[in-house]
């Protein structure tokens, strides 16, 4: 990590919960050691990041398949293909 980026990461450190689970192994974050608790608040921020991207991906999914939905009510109204 870069120097610019470590004091970002410290302050995003100091405002961990005080439990964590991951892999059903729970951590209390005043144990861990302080670049811990740096890597925990990025894999905290990047799993936020990836449960949005899921929700977008899962919303875009939904909305494919209303659209040919009605594409293919719409050509089936057009009448046969020759």
């Amino acid at each position: 990590m870069s120097i610019s980026h470590d004091h970002f990461w410290e302050r995003q450190a100091s405002e961990l919960p005080d439990r964590v689970v991951i892999d059903n192994q729970e951590w209390r974050t005043d144990r861990l050691s302080e670049e811990a608790r740096k890597f925990l608040a990025i894999y905290l921020a990047d799993s936020r990041i990836v449960a949005q991207q899921k929700e977008i991906l899962a919303l875009a999914e939904l909305g494919l398949a209303q659209i040919k939905q009605q594409f293919c009510q719409l050509a089936a109204a057009s009448g046969p293909e020759p």
